[in-house]
């Protein structure tokens, strides 16, 4: 029998194992980062191998576990086009599931059952949160809310795997013991934007006033304004053009003549030092992007406390924007396309009752 060979690519290094069977190459990779270092990543080979030794059926599966999710993986990024960070998220849940399924021996997709899956539901609950980032955040970590999360891809996944015709049934699929309760956190929204943009006008330098009131004004998700570079910037129709979405697709949007004043005065500036502004983002510092994200949450964290708002976060922005859309008549269709979502129902979850509109809509009544 075959004993674990070292390797390392690039910054990627761990364990392979190499089999012959049926006249195929047969190849198991453990990488250190998945199992916690570079020996518990052999000790998991070496468990592969003794697994291998008791059970040949283990070899015998066209695709393997590792493969099958791999290929999963790309077929949800180049085929579904989906987004870069909604690809991280599915690779980082699946990458604890395989970890679950490699230590407990289920190396083949054949591997995935009611018993294997009620197992690692199981060991998510013992062991979640499972990142650093997690385990640091200020809020308490909320497992039931993030295993909801896990449950879709690994749906998801199982769907995938019967349409490849290599799963018989999904475990997941309409079985409610998989489904735990947990309360769902409602965004807040800002009740005085004014008071917060007047905070940055006043405390802080022209681009960063100016991103606040971007994402005031267009309601646009936070990727979508740090990526936004002047060549999408269009002043002769006061239009802003966003490429690079979450599901891909180009949004147009008007601007506000508020915002419209902020960006002709930072392009102003910006043509002081570049002669080409096409390829250089809205929001920059040199030619690259101007901050990061938790750098622009700080801030607004900062402006926060100061003005004694409670709750609240980047994502606010986006929550305040559409709902005050529909409190001044806007149509749920019109407001859909504006945030760019694919289905009505995602809009409604931004829709938020206020004091105001429901002061606005006892007045209405007339009998």
């Amino acid at each position: 029998m075959p004993t674990p060979i070292r390797y390392k690519e690039g910054t990627i290094a761990g364990w392979h194992v190499n089999f012959r069977h049926d006249s195929k190459a047969v190849r198991k990779r453990f990488q250190d980062k998945m199992y916690g270092g570079k020996w518990n990543a052999h000790k998991q080979a070496l468990r592969y191998i003794d697994a291998v030794k008791t059970d040949k059926s283990i070899l015998q599966s066209s695709v393997n576990l590792t493969q099958s999710i791999a290929e999963f993986l790309s077929y949800r990024s180049k085929v579904k086009n989906l987004s870069d960070k909604t690809i991280r998220s599915d690779r980082q849940r699946l990458s604890i599931y395989q970890k679950f399924m490699d230590q407990n021996n289920y190396l083949t997709v054949d591997s995935i059952n009611n018993d294997s899956t009620r197992q690692f539901m199981k060991y998510y609950f013992d062991n979640a949160p499972f990142t650093t980032s997690l385990n640091n955040r200020r809020e308490k970590p909320r497992p039931e809310a993030t295993w909801e999360k896990y449950r879709q891809v690994l749906s998801v996944y199982f769907n995938w795997c019967i349409d490849e015709k290599i799963l018989q049934s999904n475990p997941i699929s309409n079985n409610n013991e998989y489904k735990v309760p947990f309360q769902k956190q409602h965004r807040q929204i800002f009740d005085d934007m004014k008071a917060i943009l007047k905070y940055f006008d006043d405390n802080h330098n022209q681009i960063t006033s100016c991103f606040y009131y971007f994402l005031a004004y267009t309601g646009c998700r936070l990727s979508e304004a740090t990526n936004l570079k002047w060549s999408e910037v269009n002043f002769t129709r006061n239009e802003i053009s966003f490429i690079d979405t979450k599901n891909k697709e180009v949004r147009v949007l008007p601007v506000a003549r508020q915002l419209l004043t902020k960006l002709t005065e930072l392009r102003t500036e910006n043509e002081k030092s570049f002669s080409d502004l096409n390829q250089i983002y809205v929001f920059n510092e040199g030619d690259e992007k101007y901050r990061s994200d938790s750098w622009y949450l700080k801030r607004l964290k900062e402006a926060m406390t100061a003005l004694a708002i409670k709750k609240g976060d980047l994502h606010s922005f986006r929550h305040t924007f559409i709902t005050n859309l529909i409190e001044n008549g806007a149509d749920l269709a019109t407001v859909k396309n504006i945030a760019g979502h694919k289905r009505i129902e995602t809009t409604m979850k931004y829709c938020h009752t206020t004091a105001k509109s429901k002061i606005k809509s006892i007045d209405r009544l007339s009998y």
